[in-house]
C-alpha cells in the first residue's frame, strides 16, 4: 500500500521484492487476479499436433536462457495446460559447401561464396520449456533447461 508523501498524485512505496531492475519512469500497477500464476506445477509431456513458436521475449531481450520467460503462439485453443513441457528446437544453420576443406556458415561468406550451393544443417534440440500461464491464443512459458541461447522464432514441439 503506497504511503502518500506528496500532494501531486505522487506516492512513495517500499519494494519488497523484484524480478528485474526498476528504472526511472517505470509505473506501479495493481496485480490483477487473472494475471496471477500458480505457485506449483506438475510437469508433464505436452501434446501439440503442430509445433508452436516462440513469438516474443517479455523483457525485450534478444535472447534468453534457463529460467527466463518466453511467449508462445499456442494456447488454450490447442489444449495447452500449465505444466506442459516441450522441447526447444533451434533451426539448422545454412552453410556453403565449397568442397571438403572449405565449408563456411552462409552469414560469414563473401558475396561470391554465397552464390555456391547452400546446405541447411538439421535442426537441433537445445532445451525445454514449461507452460506456466495459458491464454486463448498464446502461452507464457519458462525455459527450464537450455544448452544454447534461445531466440524468438525458435520452434517448440513435443518432447
Amino acid at each position: 500500500q503506497p504511503e502518500e508523501l506528496f500532494s501531486n498524485n505522487t506516492a512513495a512505496v517500499k519494494v519488497l521484492s523484484s524480478f528485474s531492475e526498476i528504472r526511472r519512469g517505470d509505473r506501479l500497477l495493481p496485480m490483477l487476479n487473472e494475471s496471477s500464476i500458480d505457485a506449483f506445477f506438475v510437469p508433464q509431456p505436452g501434446n501439440l499436433p503442430k509445433p508452436a513458436h516462440i513469438i516474443d521475449i517479455p523483457m525485450k531481450s534478444t535472447y534468453v536462457g534457463r529460467y527466463d520467460t518466453v511467449i508462445l503462439d499456442k494456447g488454450a485453443r490447442e489444449n495447452l495446460k500449465p505444466g506442459d513441457v516441450f522441447g526447444i528446437v533451434r533451426p539448422g544453420a545454412e552453410v556453403v559447401d565449397n568442397g571438403p576443406d572449405n565449408v563456411i556458415y552462409e552469414q560469414d561468406g563473401t558475396a561470391g561464396e554465397k552464390l555456391q550451393k547452400k546446405t541447411t544443417l538439421r535442426a537441433d534440440h537445445i532445451g525445454e520449456v514449461m507452460i506456466v500461464k495459458v491464454y486463448q491464443k498464446t502461452s507464457l512459458a519458462i525455459v527450464m533447461n537450455s544448452r544454447a541461447i534461445v531466440r524468438a522464432g525458435y520452434a517448440v514441439e513435443n518432447p
